[in-house]
């Protein structure tokens, strides 16, 4: 297996983690030909990074599809808890990170190069109220879904480190 991956893409760097988390020797790749290109696109069927190639050759893109696909095919170690409402916390904490934090920060990204002082704002908006969220249901016990490493660690780790990035605007 291959991941495509660039090393800016806090997508692509929750994937990476979780690669990490469970030691799978996965190579992991820019994308062929560039990732705007014709080559790219067509091999991944969306152009969008992260893709992971699978070993019969067909792409599974987007972030939390592979990292449910890794987990599924290497179960250990598992990275969602095995009780209904762990789990449940976990798969939220997933989502609120991937829709509330990652996704305001890639908007702020893009807004910040084209100079759009309302969509910017309009981010900076989305992402507070979107660590707000976080912050209510993040576990006391060590790790964002509880005692263990999880899919919520893989999002929330990556993409906190996005926060900090552009605190300071």
């Amino acid at each position: 297996m291959i991941l495509y991956s660039d090393n800016t893409s806090p997508y692509s760097a929750v994937v990476r983690a979780a690669i990490y988390a469970k030691q799978l020797p996965i190579e992991i790749a820019a994308p062929l030909g560039g990732l705007k290109s014709e080559e790219y696109r067509a091999l991944s069927g969306t152009g969008t990074i992260p893709c992971l190639m699978l070993d019969d050759g067909s792409a599974l893109p987007e972030s939390t599809v592979i990292m449910a696909y890794l987990d599924e095919k290497f179960p250990e170690p598992p990275l969602l808890p095995a009780g209904a409402e762990a789990r449940a916390r976990a798969l939220l904490l997933v989502r609120l990170g991937v829709d509330g934090v990652i996704a305001p920060i890639v908007g702020l990204f893009h807004n910040l190069s084209d100079g759009v002082p309302t969509a910017q704002a309009t981010a900076l908006e989305r992402l507070t109220a979107g660590l707000g969220r976080i912050e209510h249901f993040l576990s006391p016990d060590g790790f964002a879904a509880g005692p263990d490493f999880t899919q919520a660690d893989c999002v929330l780790g990556p993409s906190l480190m996005g926060v900090a990035a552009f605190a300071g605007m």
